[in-house]
């Protein structure tokens, strides 16, 4: 088991709440759901942090995660009648952005290689970052349509209370 740093864990979860706070503003959401974006961006990140603090994987963490920012959605943007966007904005603070970047940095050494150079290290390092960057997408996506997907149906339905 990883040990916690709360201070640490706290300090990324504020600035995922600036950052899903930012992209709201990109994204026009109106201004009385910033709060639900940063709640949401905020929250996710925790989430995240935590359960791979405790040794769970990106991509089970991510998907949590990112249940947990829609279950956020789901319980304050609706009755506020917001779209989804609130929180696919929380959702961003979640992703896999260091293999993003590692992603972006194995393929420009790919590309600038020479046909005399070794590339396969290189290209094995580009292909496990792009491997978990398209994993940890997909974790997050699945992780927002399906409560939302489950909610939309169960709210339209007829026998259903809410």
């Amino acid at each position: 088991m990883v040990s916690l740093d709360v201070f640490h864990l706290l300090h990324d979860a504020v600035w995922a709440a600036v950052l899903a706070t930012a992209l709201a503003c990109i994204f026009t959401v109106p201004r009385h759901a910033l709060p639900i974006a940063a709640l949401g961006g905020f929250s996710g990140r925790l989430v995240r942090d935590l359960l791979t603090g405790q040794g769970v994987g990106l991509v089970p963490a991510a998907f949590l995660a990112a249940v947990v920012v829609t279950f956020i959605a789901i319980w304050l943007a609706p009755r506020r009648h917001l779209k989804p966007v609130v929180a696919m904005s929380a959702l961003v603070p979640i992703s896999a952005s260091v293999a993003a970047f590692q992603v972006v940095r194995e393929g420009l050494h790919l590309a600038d290689a020479s046909p005399t150079q070794d590339v396969n290290q290189t290209a094995a390092l580009f292909a496990a970052h792009l491997t978990t960057l398209v994993s940890v997408t997909f974790a997050i996506a699945l992780g927002f349509v399906l409560p939302w997907s489950i909610w939309r149906r169960l709210r339209d339905d007829p026998a259903f209370p809410g």
